[in-house]
């Protein structure tokens, strides 16, 4: 014998139930008659409870009302009944907010005395309470073998989809697996009702994990049986699961504190090239080129895209340095940055492949250089490549060492001689070029006059030996000063 739903109630005249609202959870179970006296209507509410009140403690106005349907949905509640005429007047706030979340909004003939609704759910479930009463019993012989390392997380799983009638489900709020073992949710699944506080699913249940007060996770009980186990028992399975989790949660972060390291390592040239490709195949990247990724973030952050990644299967290594995090992926990986980017909703700017990997500073400095790039960019969470933020990075050498014998070649006297005098040339010459060398322009952004930027100009052509009316000086010139940008990974201030 299953539980009452509520159409079962409409459907027996001798409970003298009507629908007001809600008719699509009509096929909801009903746990248990909670009659509610007190201004406090919640508080007491569990999973399955039929609420019936005289109508004394219901808002009187409309946002109250359609709070109080919002809490009864949160608190997995399976009907608000009124059992009296005590009520508000307008009960508009209630029906709609009860239609549009598809919850049930009846009323009961005054002349049923509430009692004998009570009893009736009661006999009802009373055949489905003796067996949840076994199933927790083999449920929680189930934990303990789990806590003496008898059987596996995933066996352990097995066995309790067995018991209790659900197939379980971890996954994050994109509907990823978070443990492979559960395998993925099927097909088609709503994954948008997993990012809300509803507890009840039409489909089961959707338990949230929270650690450090963050839900990093939700236990998905996907119903298969006509009469499956009480949300007690599914409550004991995603406590397995919390445990298990936080336990593979301390492995990942231990992994990747271990990853920042190594990316430490490999960053400051402190180790051979054949100890940096065993280093690398260690945490499973493949052979071949590497990207640097780059964006302003905290540990936090760190946490959150590392979990991502790890859920994910992407080899990576993850670093943060006074709110910089730099993360090391394979080549390719271009989407995961565009990923990251809308995610976290910040600038995220990523080298060009790199094939030696003595070259990754300067990849470093590819990825701050894009990611400044990308923060000028008037939307927020945007993804930068370092080859495709402008097209003369690709006049430019890949080498380090080249791409300071540029500099210095060209650019070299104005840079000693701002250094020694305190000068302003460069930057002069810099907001003239990218003024599109207008000198008007290149004055207003200074706030000096006309004469001064030309006054200046004619010192950067005596110091550099190019005059700046001939395109191939002129050519030269930004290019250099591109380079001069990389490799120290900055950017000018924008105009």
């Amino acid at each position: 014998m299953s539980s009452l739903t509520i159409q079962d109630l409409l459907d027996a005249p001798q409970f003298g139930c009507r629908l007001v609202a809600g008719a699509h959870g009509a096929d909801r179970p009903v746990g248990w008659v909670h009659i509610s006296t007190t201004p406090e209507i919640v508080h007491w509410i569990e999973a399955g409870d039929l609420v019936l009140t005289g109508g004394g403690n219901l808002p009187r106005d409309r946002a109250g009302q359609e709070e109080l349907v919002r809490q009864l949905v949160e608190r997995g509640a399976c009907a608000l009944a009124l059992g009296s005429t005590h009520g508000p007047e307008d009960l508009s706030g209630l029906r709609d907010a009860a239609d549009a979340a598809g919850f049930p909004f009846l009323t009961v003939d005054r002349a049923v005395p509430w009692g004998a609704l009570g009893r009736a759910v009661a006999v009802a479930n009373e055949q489905r309470v003796s067996s949840g009463l076994l199933q927790q019993i083999r449920v929680f012989d189930t934990l303990q073998a789990r806590a003496r390392g008898d059987i596996t997380f995933a066996e352990s799983l097995q066995v309790h989809s067995r018991i209790t009638g659900y197939a379980f489900h971890l996954v994050d709020d994109r509907g990823a697996t978070v443990l492979p073992e559960l395998g993925p949710l099927p097909a088609g699944f709503p994954v948008e009702r997993l990012r809300g506080d509803n507890v009840l699913i039409p489909e089961g249940y959707a338990l949230p994990i929270v650690m450090d007060s963050e839900r990093v996770a939700t236990l998905v009980a996907v119903q298969e049986r006509p009469v499956p186990a009480s949300m007690a028992a599914v409550r004991h399975v995603a406590t397995l699961a919390a445990w298990e989790l936080a336990d593979r949660e301390r492995r990942r972060e231990v992994a990747r504190r271990a990853g920042g390291d190594a990316l430490r390592q490999v960053r400051d040239n402190v180790l051979s090239p054949q100890r940096v490709l065993d280093l690398l195949a260690r945490f499973d990247f493949p052979a071949g080129p590497v990207l640097v990724v780059r964006w302003q973030g905290d540990e936090r952050q760190v946490t959150r895209v590392d979990r991502l990644l790890t859920t994910d299967g992407r080899p990576h290594l993850l670093d943060v340095v006074d709110g910089t995090v730099e993360v090391l992926l394979p080549a390719g990986a271009e989407d995961v940055c565009a990923d990251l980017a809308a995610q976290l909703g910040v600038p995220v700017g990523y080298s060009a492949p790199c094939d030696d990997l003595s070259t990754l500073p300067l990849a470093s400095r590819q990825a701050e250089w894009a990611r400044q790039r990308a923060a000028r960019h008037p939307e927020g969470g945007r993804a930068r490549g370092y080859a495709e933020e402008s097209r003369v990075v690709g006049w430019l050498p890949a080498d380090e060492t080249l791409l300071n014998v540029l500099v210095q070649g060209t650019l070299g006297p104005l840079i000693a001689y701002d250094e020694r005098t305190g000068g302003d040339l460069l930057t002069t010459l810099r907001t003239y070029l990218g003024n599109d060398r207008s000198l008007a322009g290149t004055a207003t952004q200074l706030g000096v006059h006309k004469h001064t930027v030309a006054y200046r100009l004619g010192r950067v052509a005596e110091l550099t030996g190019r005059d700046l009316r001939a395109t191939e000086a002129l050519s030269e010139t930004w290019l250099a000063l591109t380079a001069y940008d990389i490799v120290r990974g900055a950017l000018p201030p924008s105009r």
